[in-house]
């Protein structure tokens, strides 16, 4: 893996109606920060909503990368919600995080009924709890708070595999999954007209 070069942090004024952008060379530590003055986008009105428009459909693009159909519905459904609620969520959920995964299905299976809702606010909560606790960023913007977000889930997800339960439903869940996809590509390999020769 490439080593990080680069360390990017943002951050908001509302008062002074700005961002700043800092961008930092890891190699040799120098240093640029960018001033985003936003008085002008905010006094007039089509700007912003093009602005907000720009956003919201990268942030719904966003939501779908490396989702199944069902889960980037989910994604989407749920960032749109926010959005017309006036929320504008600071990270998308990852994959393996939706009501659809089979992960939050095994913990609702074992835990909660079936109820796949309270099987992921669990799930959400729980991962808050242990990012507050081990000093990790839900919403990094450099590698190295991804690369420590990722290991704590998949930590939490190493332990919930302790679970003997919870281990079985998902091994069985995912199995399920693998068959379907091969199934869908069957169909697809089946579906190709070859030419006569």
């Amino acid at each position: 893996m490439k080593p990080k070069s680069l360390k990017s942090t943002a951050a908001f004024d509302a008062h002074a109606r700005a961002m700043s952008f800092r961008i930092e060379d890891l190699g040799n530590g120098s240093t640029r920060e960018v001033r985003v003055d936003f008085t002008t986008l905010l006094d007039n009105v089509e700007s912003l909503l093009s602005a907000v428009y720009f956003a919201a459909k990268t942030r719904l693009r966003n939501a779908t990368a490396g989702q199944a159909f069902d889960d980037a519905v989910e994604a989407v459904e749920e960032m749109a919600s926010s959005i017309s609620a006036g929320k504008w969520e600071s990270r998308a959920r990852e994959p393996g995080e939706s009501r659809a995964s089979p992960l939050i299905r095994a913990i609702a299976s074992v835990l909660f009924a079936g109820d796949t809702r309270k099987a992921q606010d669990h799930y959400d909560s729980d991962i808050a709890q242990q990012a507050r606790a081990r000093g990790v960023d839900l919403d990094p913007d450099d590698e190295e708070g991804k690369s420590a977000l990722r290991k704590l889930k998949a930590d939490y997800k190493r332990d919930l595999m302790k679970v003997p339960a919870i281990k079985r439903e998902l091994l069985r869940l995912e199995a399920e999954a693998q068959m379907e996809a091969a199934r869908r590509k069957l169909e697809a390999a089946e579906a190709v007209q070859v030419p006569e020769s």
